[in-house]
């Protein structure tokens, strides 16, 4: 257990830079714990080891400096007050040795690579890289989650499944997962119902964890508002440690130019580079991130779509029946048409990829 989570400890929001969470990404398990360990503890000590200046290239002033992993590391971070909330904002992490985290840093700051669209909650950060809440001194159930549709609540509990007390505090995945154990073996199990239902929210939890688990989703909300979330704060009224925000934080921050890929649904994205920018976060932590696949738009293909179908042939306007116009072919088709043709010509039987057909000299 960390000092930040003992009770009557501050709080704080605390973001992720994404060059932090890669660093995260790269050590071990214990490492992990490490470090959030002391990024925890930032919460009552908010100027860390000691304030950084300007000093030759590097330009650090406003920013401070906190030991981790036996003093062989640094991990680099502002903390200031915004509309009333502290905020730290950890920036990156890495090896004191040739000075390699202070340049670093240097680099990221003259980018702005702190900016809305360029951060992640620190439970978020978890989530990512898979890391129980307990296991660095935080309680991961002592939020509520975005209540399930009344209607599938009503059913629930109308068909005697499940009390309407638990039916409430259940988000709408953790319910129809409960509907769908409760009843697979035909008849009601609400034993099955709810531990589906937590599992639905993390994995390995148990039935047993009920009583305690609902007893915290019953308790007033925090209710700050975390200024660069931009929501309330989900957790329990009085927590100690990191504010947490809703689900719907990513999605939220960065649909105004951005559309996320989901576990359902798969989307084009506005080609906007940023490690994280990959997957809206999801309360489950067996969302792995997902790389980002670009799609081009305004290309239709026919089905089955096959490799073939990627496939672009530019035809010389001496092969066309328009001696002036070129044209570019895209299907399975057209490609077979283009390859007869390019054959009568004298040249490969089945075009390239992007291969510009000729007509031949003389």
């Amino acid at each position: 257990m960390t000092e930040c989570a003992s009770p009557g400890r501050r709080q704080a929001e605390i973001v992720f830079g994404d060059a932090f969470v890669e660093y995260l990404e790269t050590l071990g398990r214990a490492e992990q714990v490490d470090v959030l360990g002391e990024v925890l503890r930032l919460c009552d000590t908010p100027l860390g080891d000691h304030p950084l200046g300007n000093r030759g290239r590097h330009r650090l002033a406003g920013w401070n400096t906190v030991a981790v992993l036996r003093t062989q590391h640094r991990v680099i971070f502002s903390h200031r007050t915004l509309r009333g909330v502290p905020v730290i904002e950890v920036l990156c992490a890495g090896p004191r040795r040739d000075n390699a985290v202070y340049d670093m840093a240097a680099a990221l700051i003259a980018t702005g690579r702190l900016s809305d669209d360029e951060v992640t909650g620190i439970w978020q950060a978890l989530m990512l890289i898979e890391l129980v809440a307990e296991s660095v001194g935080l309680d991961g159930w002592d939020y509520r989650p975005v209540a399930a549709d009344p209607g599938i609540a009503r059913s629930a509990v109308a068909s005697g499944l499940l009390p309407a007390d638990i039916a409430e505090v259940l988000s709408q995945d953790e319910l129809l997962a409960a509907m769908k154990a409760g009843w697979e073996a035909g008849v009601a199990d609400a034993g099955a119902a709810i531990t589906a239902a937590l599992q639905t929210a993390r994995a390995g939890a148990e039935a047993g964890d009920v009583t305690r688990i609902l007893a915290l989703r019953r308790r007033p909300r925090c209710g700050v508002v975390m200024p660069r979330a931009g929501q309330h704060c989900i957790r329990v009224e009085g927590h100690p440690g990191p504010h947490r925000a809703g689900p719907e934080r990513t999605a939220a921050r960065r649909g105004a130019d951005q559309t996320f890929l989901t576990t359902l649904d798969f989307s084009c994205i506005a080609p906007k580079p940023s490690t994280l920018q990959s997957m809206s976060w999801s309360p489950t932590p067996l969302t792995r991130r997902m790389s980002r696949t670009f799609v081009p738009t305004l290309i239709e293909f026919g089905l089955p779509l096959i490799f073939r179908s990627l496939i672009t042939e530019t035809v010389s306007p001496s092969a066309s029946a328009l001696p002036k116009a070129s044209r570019t072919t895209g299907s399975a088709s057209t490609a077979g048409a283009s390859a007869d043709s390019a054959s009568a010509l004298g040249t490969h039987s089945c075009p390239h990829i992007e291969q510009t057909v000729k007509s031949p000299s003389g």
